[in-house]
């Protein structure tokens, strides 16, 4: 679909009105922030986007190596027997929840069980290399990669034509 800046005002009416829902998938979104250079978005839209790039690039860096950490932990804290149970299975869940996270659910269903994760850490002497926590924290940064960057590209592509214009084959156009 090719639309004319006349056409991409009105959208922008109607979607600010909540009469059409815009979207696109979020897989879309962070490989954009991952992958973009600051200076092309830039001449497009005449802002930078370098603090938001480098918020995407530490969560899905940091998601991986805290997820490892949470698995290193378990192995110190437990005996062999729990550890060769517990990892293997650990790696699994975090196998599937990472390739779900990216295209599921929303803020709340990854931020529960992080407090619900760390709550005990709060009431005791815990530290915060609890594992659970740890394996917890890891899916939510994970998360909050594509929530982030899903949520700041449809910034940019509704507040710019141009943007908009370059992004639209991965556009989704609901009226509601």
């Amino acid at each position: 679909m090719f639309i004319t800046e006349a056409e991409f005002n009105q959208l922008q009416v109607d979607h600010r009105a909540g009469s059409l829902d815009v979207s696109m998938p979020r897989e879309v979104a962070r490989q954009f922030f991952l992958r973009i250079r600051n200076a092309e978005v830039k001449q497009t839209t005449g802002k930078s986007i370098v603090f938001q790039k480098l918020l995407i690039w530490f969560t899905s860096v940091a998601s991986p190596i805290v997820f490892v950490a949470s698995l290193v932990f378990f192995w110190l804290g437990h005996s062999a027997w729990e550890a060769a149970l517990i990892l293997p299975i650990a790696g699994i869940c975090w196998t599937v929840i990472y390739g779900l996270a990216s295209t599921q659910g929303g803020w709340l269903i990854g931020t529960i069980p992080l407090i619900i994760a760390a709550s005990p850490l709060v009431n005791s002497s815990g530290t915060a290399t609890d594992p659970v926590t740890l394996f917890v924290l890891a899916l939510w940064l994970q998360r909050t990669s594509y929530l982030l960057a899903h949520q700041w590209l449809m910034s940019i592509v509704m507040d710019h034509y141009d943007a908009f214009e370059m992004m639209e084959q991965h556009l989704n156009l609901e009226t509601q």
